[in-house]
């Protein structure tokens, strides 16, 4: 049996599994960017900008979001060297590299590592995901958290280094940008600890799940800079009102568990089950599909791993996972959700990734139990091919029943002989190198089958479809940085509706956006949902001056499906049809506002009247709101309210100009012969300050969403920057926990140079 992991022959393999897969895209000049991929992904990923984007949702701390991966040293890389495809490609061959390492750890077994290498990178789950790249990453770092908690169980000098590895790697997964796959890796890794601890003492348990625990916290503080920005968002998005109902949304339907396995046993291709029903948000075909040899593996390590107590304990993990994947359909949904962290997510399936990775480990654990077998064979006990042939002579009959379904099976799905007669051949003679060529050969080729089959293959687009709109210059000429667009379909916009957030790519600002952490006040005051559409029906009234105070000039909809059925009556006299090219309907909104103008009136009230008025076009003594003269603050300010017959005309404002205009900074000189306050249509969020004449000034909540500052009579200089505290802080804990990082590994290193003394 192999005594050291194969890193040539491993890599060689692995690339040629991303060759075989990916190649026939990336060399005709795609992008491996699918359905969320294309439109919140890649965008995030080519756009420029920082902490902070005025191109979306009026405004948005794009940093914040944990799926844009700003601190992701993988993502960094690719940004300034690889490129999109690389950095999607650097994921999968980290999964298989990490997988083959940690199944070699468990089985002594290179063959047996390099297959579960291949099953976890190219399995059902990773490949179904590639629609989120944020996932394939984050899952990436699961076997290597194991592996160096496998580790720490020995007493060696290396466990100051293999602690700041743990720690390391926890911040990786953290940062890779998927929150909830990171909650589960990091639940099934404590358990593992427990379970690696528990084979020894109590005693052992205890130290070894905290060592754990103190190696995922000092991770989470590396990771503190995306950390609390993250948070910060969170707070203010709908996801703190989520209900038991929002937890279930995704959750695994009994039937599925039906439809994962019968279409892919036999070697079926996608989609060849129909009728398995889908809830919203569901698991995607395919998930659990490895083909079928490894299902084969996992009934050999049932039957003779069963003593093993990492087989028992990956068994235990699958069961549990399964269980909670079906979350409202068994009694225990509601126990679930209670869970701290785990129950605030949705999209339960994504759990499902646990039974995939221990099903791939399972794997390795009855390549090297086969090669064991055929090792140790004597002549007074049998090898594992000779107990296979000694229960085929007494079987009987049912030999010739075997045997005529094995061959009936074979006729009808050749993927059936491919998945079992190389396992066969392999059992057989598990040493010799071309039968586990062949085996490894076959899985490959049946994990690849199904990738290239699955839906990103034919929707990863070339390149040049992302390039922007012939009209996009025209576009942005017109809205001159002081107005907006709005898609009505949001992310379901064709390319011409200008979607969010490929718009942001192509520098045009747009009120919609797609967001899984869009603010609530905002979702609210527009009626989105987080994938950036108007909620259905579409009814734009003429009372309702959400779209006015948001500087949107332009409306995008699709003309096969919409024709004029988001505006009632009284909105046409408003909204007028400029143009019906390439099957898309451009409205022109004529009581849009510009992105900053003065106003005299101010009037106090709560953010629910507030947004009530906004949307009805009523205040609540039925006083008409009309934001060309009055603007809603929720703060308490020494403001007189005017009224209608003494209201300011246009007259009152000489002048406003913008001086700079950028991310994170926003610089207007204003000139006005009377007191006012000066409306910015960008969204109210912590962090951004405010000076008027190189003095700081408080930024008041306007119309909602919106930031204002009260100004004097006279000439004025105004200055909105972004210096969010979030991150400040953050960067200072992450800083402090690197350097506490280093000073753990400089120990560790010294401590493993140092000379055993010897035993007296």
């Amino acid at each position: 049996m192999n005594k050291k992991f194969p890193w040539l022959l491993s890599t060689l393999i692995f690339t040629a599994a991303l060759l075989a897969i990916f190649a026939g895209k990336i060399f005709t000049g795609h992008l491996l960017a699918a359905e969320d991929g294309r439109v919140q992904n890649y965008p995030g990923f080519a756009s420029s900008g920082f902490l902070w984007t005025p191109l979306l949702l009026t405004g948005f701390p794009v940093m914040a979001d944990p799926q844009i991966c700003f601190f992701y040293p993988l993502c960094y890389l690719a940004k300034h060297i690889g490129g999109w495809n690389f950095y999607v490609l650097s994921g999968y061959f980290l999964s298989a590299l990490f997988a083959a390492l940690f199944a070699f750890r468990l089985s002594r077994s290179a063959f047996g590592a390099i297959i579960s290498g291949l099953l976890y990178a190219f399995g059902g789950y990773q490949i179904s995901e590639l629609r989120h790249v944020q996932i394939v990453h984050t899952a990436a770092w699961l076997p290597l958290l194991l592996l160096l908690i496998d580790y720490l169980k020995e007493q060696s000098k290396w466990n100051l280094v293999q602690f700041a590895a743990l720690a390391m790697a926890s911040a990786m997964a953290i940062l890779a940008g998927h929150s909830q796959t990171t909650a589960y890796i990091f639940t099934a890794a404590l358990l593992y600890a427990l379970n690696c601890g528990m084979q020894q003492s109590l005693k052992k348990a205890a130290l070894l799940l905290t060592i754990s625990l103190a190696a995922i916290g000092l991770g989470l503080a590396i990771a503190a800079v995306q950390l609390l920005p993250t948070y910060e968002l969170v707070q203010l998005s709908v996801r703190p009102t989520f209900t038991y109902q929002d937890f279930i949304i995704g959750q695994l339907e009994p039937l599925q568990v039906l439809g994962f396995l019968m279409p892919y046993l036999l070697g079926g291709k996608f989609g060849s089950l129909e009728g398995i029903p889908f809830s919203e948000q569901g698991p995607p075909p395919g998930l659990l599909f490895y083909g079928l040899a490894p299902i084969c593996l996992i009934v050999i390590a049932a039957v003779r791993c069963r003593a093993n107590k990492t087989v028992q304990f990956f068994a235990a993990l699958s069961l549990v996972a399964l269980l909670f994947a079906l979350g409202g359909h068994t009694p225990l949904g509601h126990l679930f959700s209670s869970i701290p962290v785990l129950g605030s997510f949705r999209g339960l399936y994504r759990v499902l990734l646990l039974p995939v990775f221990a099903a791939c480990m399972v794997c390795s654990i009855a390549i090297g139990k086969i090669e064991e077998t055929q090792a140790n064979e004597t002549q007074t006990n049998k090898s594992f091919k000779e107990e296979l042939l000694s229960s085929w002579k007494n079987a009987a009959s049912w030999k010739h029943l075997a045997l005529c379904l094995y061959i009936f099976f074979s006729c009808l799905l050749p993927t059936f002989l491919l998945g079992t007669l190389p396992l066969l051949l392999f059992i057989s003679r598990p040493q010799q190198l071309w039968r586990k060529t062949l085996l490894a050969a076959s899985v490959l080729f049946v994990l690849s089958s199904y990738a290239t089959s699955s839906q990103w293959y034919s929707q990863s687009e070339l390149i040049g479809g992302f390039s922007a709109p012939e009209q996009t210059e025209s576009l942005k000429e017109k809205l001159n940085n002081s107005q907006r667009i709005f898609t009505l379909r949001g992310l379901e916009g064709d390319k011409n509706e200008f979607p969010p957030n490929l718009s942001r790519l192509w520098k045009v600002p747009n009120a919609s956006g797609y967001e899984p952490l869009m603010p609530l006040r905002y979702m609210k005051l527009l009626r989105l949902s987080e994938g950036g559409f108007l909620q259905p029906p579409w009814r734009i009234s003429g009372g309702n001056r959400a779209f006015d105070i948001c500087s949107v000039r332009y409306l995008y909809a699709p003309k096969d499906k919409f024709g004029g059925r988001a505006f009632v009556e009284d909105a046409w006299k408003y909204w007028h049809l400029m143009s019906q090219d390439n099957n898309v309907l451009v409205y022109e909104n004529t009581r849009s506002r510009p992105r900053w103008y003065v106003v005299q009136e101010a009037v106090t009230s709560t953010p629910d009247e507030i947004l009530k008025a906004i949307t009805t076009g009523q205040l609540r003594d039925q006083q008409k709101f009309d934001p060309d003269y009055m603007v809603l603050i929720e703060d308490k300010i020494a403001a007189a309210r005017t009224d209608s017959g003494a209201r300011a005309s246009s007259d009152t404002v000489t002048s406003i100009s913008c001086d700079l205009d950028s991310d994170e900074k926003i610089a207007l000189s204003v000139v006005a012969d009377k007191p006012g306050y000066l409306v910015l249509a960008d969204q109210y969020y912590p962090g951004w300050q405010a000076t008027v004449d190189g003095l700081r000034v408080k930024i008041l909540r306007a119309n909602y969403v919106q930031r204002a500052v009260a100004l004097e009579a006279g000439s004025h200089k105004i200055e909105f920057t972004y210096q969010p505290e979030s991150f400040a802080s953050g960067r200072l804990i992450t800083l402090i926990a690197l350097t506490l990082l280093a000073v753990i590994l400089l120990a560790g290193l010294t401590w493993r140079l140092m000379p055993t003394r010897p035993a007296i």
